[in-house]
């Protein structure tokens, strides 16, 4: 299991915490969650709850500074719903405030995301939010999802 993280700057894939923790100095770095991570830990999806888990652990500490997009907060509604009820869906998005900064979606990112080659829209959209959210990676476990950055 593997959680990938894609740097806007460099680019490095660990399915370690420990390793991301030593890796970048100084603390705390930025990082913009892709909704599949969080709903890893919500949900508890196996095999990939005890990772994200000990991420999420990181910004709840501080060692981390975590960023959702608003766009996450709908989805994540909708699909706690479905498996749950709707106590459960307002607890989750309420654990996601407590922990974690909002990055809106503007109309500056929906017109990137409708203009840019990336095709999945909803990854286009949380693209340009991290990016605009001035974030120093995403971690996503659809790598494949998101443009890399080019080596600098």
């Amino acid at each position: 299991m593997r959680l990938n993280l894609v740097w806007h700057k460099t680019m490095c894939t660990t399915g370690s915490p420990a390793w991301f923790k030593a890796c970048f100095i100084p603390t705390p770095h930025s990082v913009f969650w892709d909704t599949n991570i969080l709903l890893d830990i919500l949900l508890e999806r196996e095999p990939f709850f005890t990772p994200a888990a000990k991420l999420w652990l990181m910004v709840e500490q501080g060692t981390l500074c975590g960023f959702v997009s608003t766009l996450s907060l709908t989805t994540i509604d909708f699909i706690v719903k479905r498996h749950a009820d709707q106590k459960a869906a307002r607890n989750a998005i309420r654990a996601i405030r407590k922990v974690f900064k909002f990055a809106g979606v503007s109309a500056s990112t929906a017109e990137k995301a409708i203009d840019s080659k990336i095709t999945d829209f909803e990854d286009a959209i949380q693209y340009f939010c991290a990016i605009e959210a001035k974030v120093d990676c995403i971690v996503t476990r659809n790598r494949g999802d998101f443009p890399l950055p080019r080596s600098s």
